[in-house]
């Protein structure tokens, strides 16, 4: 019978022994395995966002991950502060014709001599779009989401170009103060925009006292 790896009663050969030059020759080549894997890796994580090859750390690379992730963000931010801005607009200017339209409409039925419900019915529209004109500010509202997009946008240009306060280690920080402090004051804006018709009803009422 031929050598089929078995031994007696189908029982499988133990392997040899490894002797001690085997084992330690076997570490060598993981070692060397490993050194070239590592070597391998992105040397983005240097400098500030890291130390050598040899030294590298996951949590290191977690905190460049999670910088990479807030300019993306920031990004993502830009894109929706437009989307707004191009809505508070086309909303704007919908009312704002409307405004218009009905106005005319007034102006030609009376001259027409038309039922005074139709040209009642006209006049309460224009007032009605020109009440939600003042009302949500939706003129002023696109303006700070569009300055809030363009000023962004140029901060975010000058991160990638490492340019003007980006050209050192200290760049990611610079930008997350300079986007956050973009945005606190969009957001104390749109807070005043939300309170203007409440103020000016309550100055209106204090007047009339």
């Amino acid at each position: 019978m031929g050598d089929d790896g078995q031994g007696k009663k189908g029982r499988p050969r133990r392997r040899p022994i490894r002797s001690s030059d085997d084992w330690r020759h076997s570490e060598g080549l993981l070692n060397t395995q490993w050194r070239q894997s590592v070597s391998q890796r992105p040397q983005s994580l240097g400098g500030r966002y890291g130390g050598s090859v040899y030294g590298y750390d996951p949590t290191v690379k977690a905190v460049f991950d999670y910088r990479s992730e807030y300019v993306r963000d920031a990004k993502d931010g830009v894109g929706n502060a437009r989307r707004r801005a191009a809505r508070f607009t086309l909303l704007y200017w919908v009312l704002r014709l409307g405004v218009i339209t009905c106005g005319a409409l007034v102006a030609i039925f009376s001259a027409a001599q038309l039922p005074l419900w139709l040209v009642g019915t006209c006049g309460a529209l224009a007032a009605a779009a020109e009440a939600v004109l003042i009302a949500a500010n939706l003129q002023q509202r696109s303006v700070v989401c569009g300055l809030l997009a363009d000023e962004m946008s140029a901060e975010l240009r000058s991160y990638e170009l490492q340019v003007g306060p980006y050209k050192d280690d200290t760049r990611i920080e610079n930008l997350h103060e300079k986007i956050e402090d973009l945005r606190r004051k969009a957001s104390t804006e749109k807070f005043r925009l939300d309170s203007a018709p409440e103020r000016g009803s309550d100055e209106s009422s204090s007047s009339a006292k």
